[in-house]
Formats: structure tokens, sequence, C-alpha cells
């Protein structure tokens, strides 16, 4: 016999199934079971308890499970894949506690710290943005961080020059004269983490030797 769903009448309960039923307690047409007795009613209560606790562990142990990503209370942008921010936040968290003061330049002068095929500080957008290779980003702590308080010097003798005089000339803010100002900061805030003398003796090779005249042949 064919029927819709809302045609549907079950068939009738046998007789001795009536008579139970008739017994039970209902609400309305909605049928309630039996209460239990008493030592069942212990019994369910402690499996319901159990079973709570049992889904509450599990709960716990996949929050435990899953990787968390320290966000770190810069008010600076950090663009890169996982490895590329945890470097950063490490970088930029030993500037704060060993400098507040070049921590304070970076800060003001970095509106973006970004991963890149290669190194180099872009002062003239809209966000002043370090472009970061990934050399230097799996560098030592130090001396990433040193990087860092460079390129926010960089951005600081840019904007320093347009706020004065309203336009910026190339050798202000790049360029030997530039370059030597920066390595001078970034060996300051060296001395002052206490950085391996290694540190020190990179910044003297990198007085010898004009770095930053080709873009194009960074490898950092």
């Amino acid at each position: 016999m064919s029927y819709t769903e809302s045609q549907w009448v079950p068939p009738p309960l046998p007789d001795h199934m009536k008579e139970e039923t008739n017994q039970r307690s209902h609400h309305g047409s909605v049928w309630s079971p039996p209460p239990l007795p008493k030592h069942m009613k212990d019994e369910n209560r402690n499996q319901n308890a159990f079973s709570f606790l049992r889904k509450l562990c599990v709960f716990e142990w996949l929050c435990a499970s899953v990787p968390q990503k320290a966000l770190g209370d810069f008010n600076i942008q950090i663009q890169g894949d996982d490895k590329f921010i945890r470097n950063t936040q490490k970088a930029l968290q030993l500037i704060k506690q060993h400098s507040p003061a070049h921590y304070e330049m970076v800060e003001q002068h970095i509106g973006r710290i970004q991963q890149h095929e290669k190194s180099g500080m872009a002062a003239f957008w809209d966000t002043p943005t370090f472009l970061v290779g990934r050399k230097t980003s799996n560098s030592s702590t130090h001396w990433y961080a040193s990087c860092i308080v460079h390129d926010a010097h960089h951005s600081k003798l840019f904007h320093d020059t347009l706020q004065k005089f309203g336009y910026v000339p190339k050798e202000a803010w790049t360029g030997k004269t530039a370059e030597m100002a920066c390595l001078d900061i970034q060996e300051s805030f060296l001395k002052t983490s206490k950085a391996p003398k290694r540190h020190l003796s990179s910044i003297d090779k990198a007085r010898t030797y004009d770095y930053w005249s080709d873009y194009k042949a960074r490898n950092w």
C-alpha cells in the first residue's frame, strides 16, 4: 500500500503491551519512562559523571595538542610563515628587553616586518616595511635584532628628512654616509645587548666594503 509520511498510522499494539503502556506515566502524547530503581539511579549517575570527565579530559588534551602561536605585544605587523613570525618576535623581544631606546625607534619607524627574498628597508611605503631575507631571519636572534635596529635607523633618516624639508634626496637615507650611521647604531645595540663578539667583528668587516651598492646581488 502506498502512502505519504503524513498518512502513515502505526499498527495497533498487542493487548499485553497496551496494558503495560497504560500503567506508565504520560505527558500528553509523549511517553515518559518509569522511574529507575535507586541502585540503577546511582549507577547511571556515576556513569554519566565518568563520561563527562572523560570527555573533558579528551577536550583538554586536544587543546594542549594544538600548537599555540605566541602573538606578543608589539605594535608592528609581522607577515611571513610561522618560523619567520617566531624568529621576528624573539628578535623584537630581545630589543625591547635590552634596549628600550632602540626599541622605541624601531616601533616608531617600522610599521611592518615582512618575509621576502632579500633584505631591505622600504621606508617610502605608506606603512614603512622592513623586508627580510631568509638568511637574516634565520640568523642568531642577536644578529637579526641588530638588523632590525639598523634598518629602523634608515627609516628614521628618511622620515626625519621628509619632515624637515618636504622631500628626501637618496643620499639622505641610503649610500655610504647613511650606511655608516646605521652600522654605528647597529653596533651600539649589539654592545648594549651583550651580543657575541663575532657579531661586532661582522660590523667591522661591513665597514670595509660597499655591501649596499647592488640590491639584486644580495643573498641575505
